[in-house]
């Protein structure tokens, strides 16, 4: 892509600021949760990015070790970022808790050319801790038998074992669950192009790369250390001589899912035998970068 401009100017004092507000409580099935949601009700066009029994909802807390981020006049990868300004990096990572009011400061003077920047990449960990809660109207039952109005992530992974969630009538308990991602249940995987997921009112599609330690795409699941995402930006962002700061955001509303198995399966030797469905799954589905320039 030909450069517009050509004059070079510092941004200062930038962040990155996350955009993460509820999702609403609709009445009526859909993709999103509700507080009357059960396994039947989110089937097909109503299952949350067509895996049935699953329902969207936006995390409490979602924690990513980040170690790049970059916007870009064209699509970027692993391997080539040369259409891109880099605006945050850290070979060592830093924790980024993806809940309100959280912000994570970029370097302290960046330069920037005069352009309209059309897309936007990320480095991460592909390990994430998740810590989601949602109230029901009325008592739900998680795989292993436990019942309440509240069911959360409660600590374990699902790296380890078959189900992360607990339902009770107290979400004191709730608790971080760590998962390492990989890109498919059975076989490897390292790319995946076009991945599509619904973040808010929005289908954001995403290319992914699973990367080993040396930012290489990974030929082989232990060697997998971190996921780059190239996204399109919605609203591409025009940087002109008058740019004064650019702001950058994550949204994740509605950017995890709930997981029921349906009433007769069973799940970790448990038979799910609510009519509703049992809970016992939380999925991370993804994320919306948005840019912004003053």
């Amino acid at each position: 892509m030909s450069k517009i401009f050509t004059k070079i100017f510092n941004l200062t004092n930038a962040a990155f600021l996350v955009c993460l507000v509820a999702a609403p409580n609709f009445v009526t099935a859909g993709t999103s949760c509700t507080s009357t949601s059960t396994h039947d009700d989110h089937l097909n066009t109503n299952a949350a990015n067509g895996e049935d029994g699953y329902c969207l909802s936006t995390p409490n807390s979602l924690i990513f070790k980040i170690y790049e981020f970059g916007i870009c006049t064209a699509a970027a990868t692993p391997s080539n970022t040369s259409a891109c300004a880099k605006l945050f990096d850290n070979s060592s990572g830093t924790d980024f808790d993806l809940s309100v009011g959280a912000s994570l400061d970029m370097a302290d003077s960046l330069t920037l050319q005069e352009d309209t920047y059309t897309h936007a990449y990320i480095k991460v960990s592909n390990v994430t801790k998740l810590k989601s809660v949602i109230q029901f109207s009325a008592s739900r039952t998680d795989v292993d038998g436990n019942s309440g109005s509240y069911c959360f992530t409660d600590g374990r992974s699902l790296d380890n074992t078959y189900s992360i969630i607990t339902c009770a009538n107290s979400s004191s308990a709730a608790d971080y669950s760590v998962e390492t991602i990989t890109f498919s249940e059975s076989g490897f995987n390292a790319t995946v192009p076009n991945y599509s997921a619904v973040v808010g009112t929005t289908t954001v599609v995403t290319d992914l790369y699973m990367l080993d330690s040396n930012g290489a795409i990974s030929t082989q699941e232990s060697d997998n250390f971190a996921i780059f995402g190239n996204q399109t930006l919605s609203s591409p962002v025009s940087i002109t001589g008058n740019t004064a700061s650019i702001d950058v955001g994550f949204s994740v509303t509605n950017g995890m899912s709930f997981g029921f198995i349906d009433a007769g399966e069973t799940e970790g030797g448990n038979l799910c035998t609510s009519s509703s469905g049992c809970l016992y799954d939380a999925v991370f589905d993804g994320l919306k970068f948005i840019v912004s320039a003053k």
